[in-house]
């Protein structure tokens, strides 16, 4: 779990790095408005924040699985078998 932490804290450092290394003329949202860039790197910091509880989740389910198991490729394998389990 901490891994999973570190490496979304890491994401978004480097995501505010290139958002600041880009300059600090306003960027322009999806809809056309145009987003200051204070606001901006709060929106990314946000939107990163979001994946949290997903990423956490999708962690935990992999090591139940390698608990389960006994086997830690069984944690990651789950995860690559999926979506050819899941397709409707």
């Amino acid at each position: 779990m901490i891994f999973t932490v570190g490496m979304l804290l890491l994401l978004t450092v480097t995501d505010l790095i290139a958002g600041l290394m880009a300059g600090t003329e306003p960027v322009v949202g999806l809809g056309g408005q145009l987003v200051q860039p204070g606001h901006a790197a709060a929106l990314e910091v946000a939107s990163w924040l979001s994946e949290l509880p997903p990423m956490l989740g999708f962690t935990a389910i992999a090591l139940l699985i390698s608990v389960l198991s006994r086997s830690s490729v069984a944690g990651i394998g789950v995860w690559c078998c999926s979506p050819c389990c899941c397709k409707s």
